[in-house]
């Protein structure tokens, strides 16, 4: 269990996040920003898509490095969760470390939700024991996989405004400058001005996304459905009920792990709300880079 210090979520939470932004996209290659659903998704998602608004595969996805850094991820994420001691901070017991379940939700474009499906397959072929120098027979800890990854539209990247299809370094760095200028200010003291500034150019602001991404974790605290999730690949899955997996008679504690793929602005607006920062301090954060992550 975590502690926030934060308003804007629990102040206990019952699961631990990672926050995983999506490997390289064909957008970050062009250079240009690509933050409004009907440009950023796949065709098949939308109502009233105009094809003239995308790359020529639909949602300008993962290039084929993208595609590798999301596989590189998921590997590094499973090797930290399998080798780190409980996860909770509580002592393990001296036989093994408590089972894990793990559940992904993405953004729905496209760049999110192939970084996730590469994800899961990763993870699914590891409970399969088909994922090369990894398998799970002698692994410290169980780990249980929802079948599915959950698209969540709140998720989504930052609304840029009249700065998409802009040159991406000269347009985030006009929406940053209007971040930390706020960032500076207090309500009296010319606050209300840089909001009228977001409206203007069409931007989301930073209380905005927090709102909406801080909204997604409290509704998972509220709804992670153990009940949902099955081990992968087993000729007899085990259930997973309130919390512990059943195995015959003995019950072991197991610990949940929800794993947001997602974009850099929204998640770093995120991370400082776990930080107990302001979501107009996420500039002071350290980098997010494609495919990158940070766990809570």
């Amino acid at each position: 269990m975590s502690i926030i210090n934060s308003s804007a979520l629990p102040s206990l939470l019952k699961n631990h996040y990672i926050l995983l932004r999506h490997g390289q996209s064909k957008a970050n290659v062009a250079g240009v920003v690509v933050s409004k659903p009907e440009n950023g998704c796949a065709p098949a998602s939308l109502t009233g898509f105009s094809p003239g608004s995308c790359d020529d595969n639909g949602g300008w996805g993962l290039t084929e490095l993208g595609k590798e850094q999301a596989k590189n991820a998921a590997r590094n994420i499973l090797e930290y969760l399998l080798t780190s001691h409980r996860i909770s901070g509580d002592t393990p017991e001296p036989s093994r470390e408590p089972d894990l379940v793990l559940k992904i939700y993405t953004s729905p474009f496209s760049r999110a939700l192939e970084t996730a499906s590469i994800v899961h397959d990763y993870f699914s072929n590891y409970i399969q024991g088909s994922e090369g120098d990894l398998t799970s027979a002698n692994a410290p800890r169980h780990i249980v996989l929802c079948p599915t990854v959950t698209t969540v539209q709140d998720l989504r990247e930052r609304n840029f405004g009249i700065y998409e299809f802009k040159t991406s370094r000269e347009s985030y760095n006009k929406v940053w400058e209007l971040d930390n200028a706020i960032e500076c200010r207090d309500e009296d003291d010319g606050y209300d001005d840089i909001l009228k500034r977001y409206i203007e150019v069409e931007v989301e602001n930073c209380q905005q996304v927090q709102a909406r991404m801080c909204g997604v974790v409290r509704k998972i605290e509220l709804n992670f459905d153990f009940k949902e999730t099955e081990n992968i690949g087993q000729e007899d899955p085990e259930r997973i009920t309130d919390g512990r997996r059943e195995t015959g008679s003995k019950n072991e504690p197991t610990e949940s792990v929800a794993i947001l793929v997602g974009h850099g602005d929204p998640l770093k607006i995120l991370q400082a709300s776990f930080e107990g920062m302001k979501p107009t301090a996420h500039r002071k954060l350290s980098y997010l880079g494609n495919a990158e992550w940070r766990f809570f």
